[in-house]
């Protein structure tokens, strides 16, 4: 017998995961601007949730057009190695179920 395979069938499906754009190596204290962007295949809005890896985020940002860029400025005060995080849903998903959910993270000593 073969090995089972899970089939969804949905009109609906998650986002395609994130991008975060923006500089990997940076000096403390000093403001950087970051790039984040969510394709929906259906071109659904989609929300963010961003998480900067210091303690320190947003949540429910949006919606925004699919394809629509979301940029953001943050500082980090420590020198360190930080892992950003971004997760998005579609915004009709979030109303109404509160699925679909990806997430990326990017580290900002180097590309991902």
């Amino acid at each position: 017998m073969s090995e089972v395979l899970t089939v969804v069938v949905t009109d609906n499906t998650p986002p395609f995961d994130p991008t975060i754009t923006g500089p990997a190596t940076i000096k403390p204290k000093v403001a950087q601007t970051y790039t984040f962007n969510a394709v929906d295949e259906f071109d659904h809005d989609v929300t963010f949730d961003i998480d900067w890896g210091d303690g320190n985020g947003a949540a429910g940002l949006g919606p925004y057009q699919s394809g629509e860029s979301l940029e953001l400025t943050h500082t980090w005060a420590r020198k360190g190695s930080y892992i950003i995080k971004a997760r998005q849903q579609i915004a009709l998903a979030w109303r109404a179920t509160g699925r679909s959910l990806r997430s990326f993270a990017q580290q900002n000593t180097s590309s991902a």
